[in-house]
C-alpha cells in the first residue's frame, strides 16, 4: 500500500444520471441498402420528468460536495470550468445553465 500525500490533489468525478427515463427514442433504417447503418433518434432529456430529475440529481451533487467533511476532509472542490455554449446563456450553476 503506497502512503498517502494529504497534500496532493485528488480528482472525484460524480456524474448524475437517469437510469429510468421516461423519454422515449426510436431507430429507423437510413435506406433500404441493409449495409447502411440504422439512424438512431435517442431523444435524450424531451421528457419534463426526465430534467427534473436530472436537476434535483445535479443539486443533490452539489449539495453533497459541500460537505464539510469532502470540503475540508479531502480539498473537495467543483470544477468551474464552464461550457462555452451554455455559459453565453446562462451564469454558471444556474438551472439554466445546468439545463443546458
Amino acid at each position: 500500500m503506497h502512503p498517502v500525500n494529504p497534500l496532493k490533489k485528488r480528482h472525484v468525478s460524480i456524474s448524475p444520471v437517469v437510469l429510468h427515463p421516461k423519454s422515449r427514442g426510436y431507430v429507423t433504417l437510413m435506406s433500404s441498402n441493409p449495409l447502411d447503418p440504422p439512424l438512431i433518434h435517442a431523444n435524450y432529456l424531451t421528457h419534463p420528468a426526465v430534467m427534473a430529475t436530472l436537476l434535483d440529481a445535479i443539486n443533490f451533487t452539489l449539495k453533497l460536495g459541500n460537505t464539510r467533511v469532502l470540503k475540508e476532509g479531502f480539498g473537495f472542490e467543483l470544477d468551474k470550468t464552464p461550457i462555452p455554449s451554455c455559459i453565453q446563456k446562462h451564469p454558471f450553476g444556474t438551472e439554466g445553465y445546468w439545463e443546458c
